[in-house]
């Protein structure tokens, strides 16, 4: 385990505390934070702190102020070489007063979930936000998990990979502490506090070798850049076709529909068309790609007035993609197919 106080320095850590949405302002009224896997990941959950991955600074930009806290973290602490990272999945949370999070370990959930398989990361972080004195303690188990048990996270089970309170490693909260450990192997838990509020940005890096399932089925959520206002063309022009079209395959229940997405790259709004069972026209208001995801927001007009979104992971070097397409709160699509290099030159252009 490696700690390491006065982590951030000054002005990042003002950035941090004054930045609103940063951490959760509640995680509700419950005493044991947490106690449901993936509770917090619905959309439509009533306290709203998903998830969130990003494939690291060798794939993409740290274009939000979570993502260089995340860089700075792991960028000289990284067990293995950053080529063999797949990325890093983070969340933060927030507690009140007499809550704390009960026995649990920084797994796979969403495999866990859905199959009993147990599966971490290859190494965690948390790293707390506000000052408190009174903070409590997080208390790291010593017993190891292995890749690959079934249910080993039940109760009954999971008491196996208790340690005795003696033999528990204890580290008080203190504000701008991070504390590196196998958080995804090690059974821990924070204990109740009598005052104040406390704060954590927990990180897991997962290898390329050991991906998460999430990551392949699009169930994370992925940041919008800190800042957009057009300042993000500038890259998209740099690193994608002039024009570029991806289309879709889509079964919906009145047959097979194609779904065009195009994307100029010229600053100008991208529209997309197909899925004429559903809707008419979507015109997208903003856009932007990293060279690794691509990400916008829609306007659809009639016969439905719906939110949409979607988030691609666009592998160059595989030439493949992966992502999701949601079209209001109940069509959620599931989105894979491979790069074309096909170019279109406008207005002159080549």
């Amino acid at each position: 385990m490696l700690i390491i106080d006065s982590f951030l320095d000054a002005n990042t850590r003002a950035e941090m505390l004054g930045t609103r949405g940063f951490f959760p302002e509640s995680m509700g009224d419950e005493t044991n934070i947490s106690s449901v896997d993936n509770a917090y990941h619905a959309r439509d959950a009533l306290y709203y702190s998903p998830f969130y991955f990003w494939q690291g600074w060798q794939e993409s930009e740290a274009d939000t102020l979570k993502k260089r806290i995340i860089r700075k973290i792991w960028e000289h602490n990284l067990p293995c070489p950053i080529e063999e990272i797949l990325g890093f999945e983070y969340w933060t949370r927030a507690y009140k007063t007499g809550q704390y999070h009960g026995v649990h370990v920084d797994n796979d959930t969403f495999l866990y979930t859905d199959t009993g398989i147990f599966n971490g990361p290859l190494i965690g972080a948390v790293y707390y936000g506000a000052d408190n004195e009174d903070g409590g303690f997080l208390e790291i188990h010593k017993p190891v998990l292995i890749d690959g048990l079934r249910s080993v996270l039940e109760k009954g089970i999971k008491e196996d990979f208790l340690s005795e309170e003696s033999e528990r490693e204890r580290v008080a909260y203190s504000g701008n502490r991070l504390i590196i450990c196998d958080f995804g192997h090690r059974m821990h838990a924070t204990t109740p506090f009598p005052s104040g509020g406390r704060q954590a940005l927990v990180v897991s890096a997962w290898r390329k070798d050991n991906p998460p399932i999430g990551f392949s089925r699009g169930d994370f959520r992925h940041e919008p850049a800190d800042a957009t206002d057009g300042k993000n063309f500038a890259p998209i022009q740099n690193r994608i076709p002039l024009y570029t079209e991806l289309r879709f395959n889509v079964i919906t229940p009145y047959g097979d529909e194609v779904f065009i997405l195009t994307i100029p790259c010229n600053g100008t709004p991208a529209s997309m068309n197909g899925l004429t069972a559903v809707v008419d026209t979507i015109v997208i208001k903003s856009y932007t790609f990293d060279g690794v995801v691509f990400r916008a927001s829609f306007n659809v007009d009639n016969p439905m007035n719906a939110k949409m979104e979607i988030l691609l992971n666009i592998d160059s070097a595989m030439k493949t993609i992966r992502g999701y397409v949601n079209i209001g709160e109940y069509l959620h699509l599931a989105a894979m197919g491979v790069l074309g290099a096909t170019v279109t030159p406008q207005n002159g252009d080549t």
